[in-house]
């Protein structure tokens, strides 16, 4: 597959980077994951300490974000990049580029405030809109959504429908969670219920049940730039490694995984496959309203080679162990901060 295109634009993003290092101030709204925070509680201490990020992923994104910046500002809260605002201690001859991951709670909605906010202050967000990151955030909204549009796999609300699960396996995953977290597939009824009610009682969220889709699973990055331009960067397959069906928390969390890329041996994608992957993932972002760097996931079926797509990140991560910095990389090998110059770039 040819990416000179790709390559040509994204050299062009970072450019544009690279020469308006004194125009704008880039600012990073984040937290680390600690394990002791109760998603559900009503404390708003609690609430505004919630992300999905360790203290390690946090520093490799705040050291990257810095070393593509000559002016940035970096909140470890909510509340800290919300006193920053009320206190007008932003500069405003520059522009303002925000990433926020925070989530003020649980809820769909909950990564949607800081950007809604700063938008109302003229700050420029690189990531998507509180609209997007709210459906995107909500996984049978945007199931619901794509219907018609991609194929997708069979989706129901575990409450409404559990007795018309007649075929098995399924995969069971909460409604509003990523990273695999809960994600389980599941092969005979009884299994089926108890998970739905490990779920329910631990993050007091709808469940959804997915006809399982047997084959690769692939992961495309795609980036808005330019205001309403889509680039679908190179998709790369994740793989566990172990001999497990499906990727689950615990493979993510403990890194045993590998990637297979578009400049190795053995990527087993034909053109003909990466155009679907592509044109589908256009067609999603489209329909979603995506901004700033998204992924979207797909099971390729092993039957007639049609990818599925089961999972969209609105704010992928961006460490060297996720598959924007890998696909990017595949790119550009010798510049390790070419994600984030490239993100950087699609706002200025």
């Amino acid at each position: 597959m040819d990416y000179s295109s790709e390559i040509s634009i994204i050299k062009k993003l970072i450019r544009k980077t690279e020469l308006k290092q004194n125009d704008f101030v880039l600012l990073l709204v984040n937290t680390s994951y600690e394990k002791n925070i109760n998603l559900t509680s009503n404390s708003v201490l609690e609430q505004l300490s919630v992300s999905d990020l360790s203290s390690a992923n946090l520093l490799e994104i705040e050291t990257s974000f810095r070393l593509s910046s000559k002016y940035y500002r970096f909140y470890h809260s909510s509340a800290e990049f919300l006193g920053s605002l009320l206190l007008g201690e932003l500069d405003s001859n520059k522009k303002l580029l925000l990433y926020s991951t925070t989530h003020l709670d649980s809820s769909a909605t909950g990564r949607s405030i800081i950007p809604l906010i700063a938008t109302k202050k003229n700050i420029i967000s690189l990531t998507s809109s509180p609209y997007s990151l709210a459906i995107t955030k909500n996984k049978f909204d945007y199931f619901k959504l794509l219907d018609g549009i991609v194929p997708i796999p069979r989706t129901i609300f575990l409450e409404e429908d559990i007795m018309s699960i007649d075929s098995y396996p399924v995969i069971v995953k909460p409604t509003l969670e990523c990273c695999a977290k809960n994600v389980n597939l599941i092969h005979d009824k009884d299994s089926l219920i108890k998970q739905y009610k490990i779920i329910n009682s631990e993050l007091k969220q709808p469940v959804i049940v997915q006809e399982y889709v047997e084959g690769l699973e692939i992961n495309v990055p795609i980036l808005r730039y330019d205001n309403n331009k889509y680039l679908p960067l190179p998709p790369t397959i994740i793989v566990p490694n172990s001999n497990s069906q499906i990727l689950t928390e615990d493979i993510i969390k403990n890194g045993e995984y590998h990637y297979i890329l578009p400049n190795s041996e053995e990527y087993p994608l034909n053109y003909e496959t990466i155009r679907q992957l592509q044109d589908y993932s256009q067609k999603i972002a489209t329909r979603l309203d995506l901004g700033g760097l998204s992924r979207i996931d797909f099971k390729l079926n092993k039957r007639d080679n049609i990818p599925y797509v089961f999972d969209i990140a609105s704010i992928p991560y961006l460490t060297k162990y996720d598959a924007c910095y890998q696909s990017v990389h595949s790119l550009f090998p010798d510049d390790s901060e070419a994600l984030y110059k490239m993100i950087i770039g699609s706002a200025l």
